[in-house]
């Protein structure tokens, strides 16, 4: 009877060490559960939103960069030009006040658009100087948005079409288009002439400014002062009769305040890029250059509007000029 109450009160003893482990499991349990549930609360369900780009004050604003295209062209193709060119208006946009190097302008020539200073000079030939038909040598601009003209020469005068490059940028010109530029547009004015009517004729196309071609005299070269300034009339001489007919001397005199400038004589026979028509005999025609040279330190401007008489075979005739 002992044994047995004895053997019950231990099994009572078991009974509550189960009960009071459950109770600590099932304890622990929650507690592990209510943490989970704090844990997912505030890391998935309350957590605070993010922009989606925290501004970076070092971060730099995004830069477009220069924007190029095209608003209009003329293409000229004139009979007393080696070559084509075209005039063409761009707009260049920036983020700010323009200012490009043209060397950065070429074409699909090969040519760029700051090294065209020989076809610049043919122009010149003819009294065509492109600043005073609007084209743009320097690409500036106080806004972000502005239209410039630029000279496209074309070497090859059967070319289609030309590409004008600009970093990674292109713009196409169909040269079939648009080729309606005109001598009279650039301010090419008609030859002047001197004739008799029976013996020779003059014909005056061109007047340019030359100072700093090299001038030989004697067939040596000829210095001559930082001050002064070299210029030269274009002519053709033409023996009307087949007779020899010669230019002597001549001499310019500007219309507005009278200066006489004397045609340097036949010992200076030509400059680097041109010949002194002065003494130089024909039967049928021939073509050259008229030299006259002035002190001018100031660089003042000498209109070419006036009278120009020349002396041919000893006999002085004169013919009124603008160029």
């Amino acid at each position: 009877m002992h044994n047995k109450v004895k053997k019950d009160m231990m099994k009572a003893g078991d009974n509550m060490k189960d009960k009071k482990t459950r109770g600590l499991l099932i304890a622990a349990i929650s507690i592990v559960c209510v943490l989970a549930l704090v844990f997912i609360y505030f890391v998935f369900i309350d957590k605070p939103e993010q922009p989606d780009d925290p501004l970076d004050p070092n971060t730099p604003e995004e830069v477009v960069g220069i924007r190029l295209d095209l608003v209009s062209y003329e293409v000229f193709d004139l009979k007393d030009l080696s070559f084509k060119f075209a005039l063409v208006k761009v707009r260049i946009k920036d983020d700010k006040p323009i200012n490009v190097s043209l060397t950065a302008f070429s074409t699909s020539e090969g040519i760029n658009l700051n090294d065209v200073n020989d076809y610049i000079s043919e122009l010149a030939d003819l009294s065509v100087f492109l600043g005073k038909v609007g084209v743009d040598f320097d690409i500036e601009s106080e806004e972000t948005s502005a239209v410039f003209s630029l000279f496209v020469p074309l070497k090859d005068k059967q070319l289609e079409e030309i590409d004008i490059l600009f970093d990674e940028q292109k713009i196409s010109i169909d040269l079939f288009e648009n080729v309606t530029g005109t001598a009279e547009q650039l301010g090419v004015v008609h030859d002047e002439g001197i004739t008799d009517d029976k013996t020779f004729k003059v014909t005056v196309s061109a007047a340019i400014d030359i100072t700093g071609e090299a001038l030989y005299q004697n067939n040596e070269i000829s210095t001559y002062p930082s001050t002064a300034q070299l210029m030269a009339f274009r002519l053709i001489l033409e023996s009307l009769n087949g007779d020899p007919i010669v230019i002597e001397e001549a001499e310019y005199i500007t219309e507005e305040t009278s200066d006489t400038f004397v045609a340097l004589d036949g010992t200076y026979e030509r400059t680097e890029k041109r010949v002194n028509i002065i003494s130089v005999s024909t039967t049928t025609s021939t073509n050259g250059y008229l030299l006259f040279m002035t002190l001018n330190p100031e660089r003042v401007q000498i209109s070419y509007t006036g009278i120009l008489r020349v002396k041919i075979n000893g006999v002085w005739s004169s013919v009124e000029i603008d160029l």
